[in-house]
C-alpha cells in the first residue's frame, strides 16, 4: 500500500465482514495492535478495557500501566480468547455486521456499523458499533478504538 490510505483499501477489508469473513480484517491487523474497547479500564462482565501486545513493553512500563489500565492484553489472539470467544458462544449463528459509513482523515478510518444477532436467550442483539483505525505506511492496522453499547455485551454475557 502506499502512504495514502484510501476508501478501496477500507472495502478491502470490511466489506467481507458484511458477509460473515473476518479474515481480510484480522489479516489487517498488525501483531503489535493497541486495541481499545470503551473504556480504559479492563471490565470483564463488558469486556471493555485497552489490548495491546505486551512484548512492546518494557517491563518497567508495564507495571505502571496495570495501575491505569486495570488489564493489559499480550495481542491480537489473547483479546479474541478474552472477547470475542466469550460472546459468540452466547449468540445464535453470530453477528451479521453491516458497515454503514466510512471516512478516512489521513492515516485514520472512521467507520461506523450495526450488528445483529439473535442471542441464546431469544432477545435480539441489535449494537452499533464506532471502529476508529490508525493505519501505518504499509497499511496495517496498529490502534483500534471500539465504541459501543456495552450495556447490551453486558446483558449478552450476564443472561446466556
Amino acid at each position: 500500500m502506499s502512504s495514502t490510505l484510501t476508501l478501496d483499501h477500507i472495502h478491502a477489508i470490511m466489506d467481507p465482514i458484511d458477509q460473515g469473513d473476518w479474515s481480510k480484517f484480522y489479516a489487517a491487523i498488525d501483531e503489535n495492535v493497541r486495541w481499545w474497547i470503551g473504556a480504559d479500564e479492563y471490565d470483564p462482565n463488558v469486556a471493555t478495557g485497552v489490548y495491546v501486545r505486551r512484548s512492546t513493553i518494557t517491563t518497567a512500563c508495564l507495571s505502571s500501566l496495570r495501575s491505569l489500565l486495570t488489564r493489559v492484553y499480550q495481542n491480537l489472539q489473547e483479546w479474541t480468547e478474552k472477547v470475542r470467544n466469550r460472546l459468540m458462544p452466547r449468540l445464535d449463528g453470530g453477528v451479521t455486521m453491516k458497515s454503514n459509513t466510512m471516512d478516512i482523515i489521513g492515516q485514520k478510518a472512521i467507520i461506523e456499523a450495526s450488528g445483529t444477532a439473535k442471542q441464546k436467550n431469544g432477545k435480539p442483539y441489535n449494537n452499533r458499533f464506532c471502529w476508529i483505525f490508525i493505519f501505518n505506511e504499509a497499511g496495517k492496522i496498529v490502534e483500534i478504538r471500539e465504541y459501543l453499547n456495552t450495556a447490551l455485551v453486558k446483558e449478552v454475557l450476564t443472561t446466556n
